[in-house]
């Protein structure tokens, strides 16, 4: 049975080499953190553990839920008497060779096809069951991967995560006057900068793009897709029409509301100005109401949110 990309993809972990190794890595899918993997190497012991704990729920379920497995560790990767190899201990030791392997996945145990097509220094590129996948090396480790909208990118270790949050149902509080303009703070209180805007190319007027921004509210909105959706559709339309725009991934709250929900909006030029469109909720947006926290392909959403999620950062509003 073929595992789906992104699932095949949850498995493709490292670190770097030593007697004894521990890594964590943070899978985002859509921009959003799914969980965070830790991965342990003990050479003297001749065990591999792998690790994976769920960061964010839907509904009502908050129990903490966290799966491990353990396996000999065998210099050539391998399972068992199969002859397959480990997913994540054979795409984390290498060495990588233009080719395909089985690999057992480490906590459902199915089989996935991998296949190398391209390995440098710094890079290395295959398929997984047929889907492009692209990797990033560093020390002979793999330390990042991007399939798709999912992305595992090694990170510093987390030394708590909570009970996951209802990401979506419930967000984050707010602390702070009731009224003024949202930031994130790190845990001196310090104000944690805003993403910077990219260059883009200048659209001719704001007009145009907040038309865009109408249109794609009204094909969208009768089909209850997600905010990402609305954003991913003005990015592609704008494309289309020649014009540049990028995703905004952060929070929206109500003025004088005490929680702020995560929400992507878009971000695009006219002239030397900066314009932020909510092609989803069709209000202004201020800072007041929106907080940026990363700006999808020039930083990592999934990171904010870990940060987030595991207390490094509060979201306030200034008095």
């Amino acid at each position: 049975m073929r595992l789906p990309g992104w699932r095949a993809l949850a498995l493709l972990m490292g670190s770097s080499a030593g007697a004894a190794e521990r890594a964590q890595f943070l899978f985002s899918l859509s921009g959003v953190p799914v969980g965070v993997v830790t991965l342990e190497a003990d050479e003297a012991r001749g065990l591999y553990r792998y690790t994976s704990t769920q960061t964010f729920t839907r509904g009502a379920a908050v129990s903490k839920r966290t799966r491990s497995e353990s396996f000999p560790l065998r210099a050539d990767a391998t399972v068992g008497p199969s002859g397959r190899v480990l997913e994540s201990l054979w795409l984390w030791r290498g060495p990588w060779r233009p080719g395909c392997v089985d690999a057992e996945s480490e906590l459902d145990h199915r089989v996935a096809r991998l296949c190398v097509t391209s390995v440098t220094r710094e890079r290395i590129e295959g398929t997984i069951n047929d889907e492009r996948f692209f990797g990033r090396v560093a020390g002979a480790r793999l330390v990042a991967v991007d399939l798709g909208q999912a992305r595992f990118e090694r990170v510093a270790e987390v030394a708590h995560l909570p009970p996951p949050v209802d990401l979506f149902g419930s967000g984050w509080p707010i602390a702070g006057p009731e009224q003024g303009e949202l930031f994130a703070s790190d845990g001196h209180r310090r104000r944690v900068p805003e993403p910077s805007t990219p260059p883009l190319r200048a659209w001719p007027d704001v007009k145009t793009a907040q038309a865009l921004a109408s249109k794609v509210h009204r094909a969208l909105e009768p089909t209850g897709q997600t905010c990402l959706e609305f954003a991913r559709r003005f990015v592609a339309d704008a494309k289309s029409a020649g014009q540049e725009a990028v995703i905004v991934h952060g929070l929206w709250a109500d003025p004088g509301a005490s929680r702020a929900l995560p929400h992507a909006w878009v971000r695009l030029r006219t002239g030397a100005e900066v314009v932020d469109l909510d092609p989803t909720l069709m209000i202004p947006v201020r800072a007041t109401t929106h907080l940026p926290l990363a700006i999808a392909g020039h930083g990592d959403p999934g990171r904010a949110w870990l940060a987030l999620l595991s207390g490094a950062w509060q979201i306030r509003r200034s008095p």
